[in-house]
């Protein structure tokens, strides 16, 4: 007996989609038979969401990406700085500076893999490089109010991170990741 599964409706026709049957039908052979969602069989064209199309980025999806590039690229520097003074200098407890060390390294990889998903217009990033800005400001905040040499770093921090808000809300930005509300028109 034909085995026919209704597994979902289809919503851009309205018909039920079955999946493949056993007996009756011909190898190859795929009347009848569709992917839910409107998934199609062929493959997909080179569009906007292709990493080797740079010029469907927005200007300022770019200017996030680097900049929470930049973040962590400088934390992955940190890390590094700090498990070197772990080998040259004398710190009070080896393995809580190394667990330290490896920590930051560890963290750097939020905002790097966040940027590389912003540089290919991938939709998952947004939300981690919304949060490394959101970490940023009070980190800045604390810099510029220990003073000194401090004060630039943090004012820097927080210039970056306000900027990258900026960038990633805005309107080019939600529309090129896919993040935009029904209806809304970038401006």
């Amino acid at each position: 007996m034909p085995c026919s599964v209704t597994a979902a409706r289809s919503p851009l026709r309205g018909r039920s989609v079955r999946g493949p049957r056993r007996g009756g039908r011909r190898p190859g052979e795929r009347r009848g038979w569709r992917y839910a969602g409107g998934v199609s069989e062929k493959a997909a064209p080179e569009g906007p969401r292709s990493p080797s199309a740079p010029a469907a980025r927005p200007p300022r999806t770019a200017a996030a990406a680097v900049l929470t590039g930049l973040q962590g690229l400088v934390t992955a520097g940190l890390g590094v700085l700090m498990l070197v003074l772990v080998v040259t200098g004398e710190p009070d407890g080896v393995a809580q500076a190394v667990t330290g060390a490896v920590t930051v390294l560890a963290l750097a990889a939020i905002p790097l893999s966040a940027a590389l998903g912003l540089w290919r217009l991938r939709r998952w990033a947004r939300g981690p490089a919304v949060l490394v800005q959101i970490l940023c400001l009070p980190i800045g905040f604390e810099l510029v109010a220990q003073g000194g040499l401090l004060r630039p770093a943090g004012l820097a921090l927080m210039l970056a991170a306000a900027a990258a808000l900026v960038c990633l809300f805005s309107a080019q930005t939600t529309e090129a990741l896919g993040t935009a509300a029904p209806g809304s028109r970038p401006v």
